[in-house]
């Protein structure tokens, strides 16, 4: 779904909530230039940091790199501090081997209509998009990118699909707004080679209204055995729906924001366990209203035990609607984006300080490097070294 509809799956509102939205952001850009100085905006100084606020710690800046599309880019995979993809709109495909320095742009030939919301990439030269809109195209690349092989399609108009995760080098998952009450699923055993479609009878039931966010390729978690957990929104309730709720609507809710355009936009999981040992993972749900984004209430939740019950941030939490969280392997750090900013939490979720006022679609983290990617094209990196280890 994408942010804000509140009829999933419904080409019609589809059509009409972009044309909507694209004469709304042309009466924006006239107020812009009516208001401005004359300048181009837009453009980027990749001389200067993007500085966090009168909160902000003063190293915690975000270094903004040189901008080699106008694509929005919401997909984002951090292999490590080196090798970083990212996709979006017009098929756009991105990719780094050099931490950041030189970005190669990789697109996928004959996608240009297409817009690529979620990435996977195992490798430098291995990884997987997906497309989000009416519809749905997997393409899967083996060689960094030089050429792309159509590995999955729907091209069902009510086909709108959100995101996915992969466990391990071979199993992985995508979900898709429900049609006639569930959500769609697909999964592969073969490392993306060949998706299956789970029954109709066996995918989960939606409550009314629901559906997930495309907003970062974010609503969907693995761990390592390969159980999921998936992120809704958009109906009474913001929900997480994990093999326990799979079937009954009236579990999993998080207590988020919910209603139209409203609910959770991304997860992030940590596991205390490097052997992922079942009910300890420790998640983080975040989200809000991407049309009320300075609003911070009920947007950021954590759970302890994997899921089986949520404690909304109350205080001191992300400062409005997020669209993108991430934590680090080593459970370190997490760091929320959106809109109207970004900030991180040392202690997986529970406080949240700012970071910068810079907007952004979606984060991931590496080893010592965090990044993050947004609206044309923006791309920007985060060096991890100022974060004093824990006690």
């Amino acid at each position: 779904m994408k942010p804000g509809s509140p009829f999933p799956g419904n080409p019609t509102w589809v059509r009409f909530n972009r044309a909507l939205k694209s004469s709304l952001w042309f009466v924006f850009l006239l107020f812009v230039a009516a208001c401005g100085s004359g300048s181009d905006q837009s453009a980027v100084d990749t001389s200067k940091e993007v500085t966090g606020g009168p909160d902000s710690l003063e190293s915690t800046n975000w270094e903004l790199l040189e901008r080699v599309t106008r694509a929005h880019l919401r997909g984002l995979s951090v292999v490590n501090d080196n090798t970083v993809w990212a996709s979006g709109t017009g098929g756009s495909v991105l990719r780094t081997i050099d931490g950041g320095q030189n970005w190669q742009l990789v697109a996928v030939p004959g996608a240009e209509k297409l817009d690529f919301r979620d990435i996977h990439a195992w490798d430098s030269q291995r990884a997987i998009v997906m497309s989000s809109g009416e519809g749905v195209f997997f393409y899967r690349t083996e060689d960094g990118g030089a050429t792309w092989a159509l590995v999955y399609q729907d091209k069902r108009t009510e086909v709108f699909f959100d995101a996915l995760d992969f466990a391990n080098a071979q199993n992985g998952m995508a979900y898709g707004d429900p049609i006639n009450g569930r959500f769609q699923v697909l999964t592969t055993q073969d490392g993306g080679l060949n998706w299956q479609p789970m029954e109709q009878g066996r995918s989960p039931l939606a409550q009314s209204g629901s559906g997930g966010f495309a907003a970062s390729g974010t609503g969907l978690l693995l761990n390592s055995a390969g159980q999921p957990w998936i992120a809704t929104g958009g109906a009474r309730y913001a929900r997480v729906i994990d093999p326990i709720s799979w079937q009954d609507t009236n579990l999993g809710i998080v207590p988020l924001r919910a209603g139209g355009g409203s609910g959770i936009y991304s997860m992030a999981m940590y596991s205390p366990d490097q052997t992922t040992v079942a009910g300890q993972e420790v998640l983080i749900a975040i989200g809000g209203n991407y049309l009320d984004s300075t609003n911070t209430d009920s947007v950021c939740a954590y759970s302890r035990d994997a899921g089986a019950s949520w404690n909304t941030v109350v205080e001191q939490g992300p400062r409005g609607y997020r669209s993108g969280v991430a934590i680090s392997d080593d459970g370190q750090w997490a760091l929320c984006v959106g809109r109207t900013g970004s900030d991180y939490s040392t202690d997986l979720g529970i406080t949240w300080h700012p970071l910068g006022e810079q907007g952004f679609y979606a984060c991931a983290i590496g080893k010592n490097t965090a990044w993050a990617t947004g609206r044309f094209g923006i791309m920007a990196r985060l060096t991890l070294d100022w974060i004093a280890p824990k006690p």
